[in-house]
Parts: structure tokens; sequence; C-alpha cells
């Protein structure tokens, strides 16, 4: 039978070294270093949405830790609402988190050196209308970075889209835009 090590470093003054068989649970917020380059790396998220009066927030996640490996494979379950789709908003860059961290083969979600959105993930949501679900803003956001645009290069061709084509409402659903 063989066994199966890893190292862990910890955010304690002396560096302990961990063997482990089979395998390891960890607090995300624990580990400095792992010897696994991981593809996704979720630290104490927190997502809030406010009522359609803007007047309350429901917490829709709360301190959401989670790891997956470089070449993994992992399903993402539960009932509905339970955050399941605000998650994969998050992972694909098309909401931001309230506060905790979300990184993406080292780099955080929407930033310039993470490539996502883009070609990186790909996402396809249980919705066969996949742009439907994503506002105009957003529409134009995620193609702009497909394309490999800066966001300063998506700011600006969105403003301009935006005039140009009088959406006043970037925040509408593309679904619910009316066909002329």
């Amino acid at each position: 039978m063989s066994k199966h090590y890893e190292k862990v470093e910890f955010r304690r003054q002396d560096a302990i070294e961990l063997k482990v068989e089979d395998a390891i649970e960890l607090k995300v917020e624990d580990a400095i270093e792992l010897e696994v380059e991981y593809a996704i790396e979720v630290k104490n998220v927190r997502k809030s949405y406010n009522d359609v009066l803007g007047r309350n927030k429901t917490e829709i996640l709360s301190g959401i830790n989670l790891i997956i490996k470089k070449g993994g494979i992992y399903g993402l379950l539960g009932p509905s609402g339970c955050g399941k789709t605000t998650l994969l908003k998050l992972l694909t860059g098309r909401l931001q988190p309230d506060s905790g961290s979300i990184k993406c083969f080292g780099n955080t979600v929407g930033s310039e050196e993470c490539g996502i959105p883009g070609d990186k993930v790909g996402y396809m949501p249980q919705e066969t209308a996949l742009f439907g679900e994503f506002t105009i803003k957003e529409t134009m956001i995620y193609f702009g970075h497909i394309f490999n645009m800066t966001s300063s290069e998506v700011q600006l061709r969105t403003q301009f889209l935006l005039d140009l084509l009088q959406l006043s409402n970037e925040s509408a659903l593309i679904k619910h835009l009316r066909q002329t």
C-alpha cells in the first residue's frame, strides 16, 4: 500500500510538515503555500443582494471557502436558492464578492492577469439561453474580455455602444429587451 504525502506550511511562527494518508482537509485561510497548484481558490467569500426596493440585504453566500486542484473536476450541488449560481457568477467574473477573495490559476478573478472572463474557464448555466441571463453591460464586458480588451478599453467601448444604441438601462437583462 503506497502512502500519499503533502507538505503544508501554516501561518504560524514555526512551519510544520504534515504527513497524511489518503486525504487532508485544510482551512483555506490558514494555508500560505501548498506544493499543489490550484485552479480555483475561494477564501471567505461573502455576497449579498438588495431586495427589490433596495432596503434590505439578503446574504446569499456567507464565508465560503473552496479549493479545486488544477485538473480536478468539481460538482456543485444544492437546493434551489442556496447560492450555486451566485458562486458561479463570482467565479466567472460576472459578479464581485462583497468580501473575501477568488483566484483562478493564482490570479484574482477579474484582474487583467487572470484572463477571466476569457478563454481559461468555460461556463454554461442550466438555462440554454445563456446571454438572456446577462445584463446589457455584463454582455459587453464579457465579450470585451474574451477579445482581450483591457478594462479601460471595455469601459470606453461599452459606453460608446450604450450611447450609439440608445440603451439607457445598462442593467436590464437581455431576455427582457423588446424586439422592434
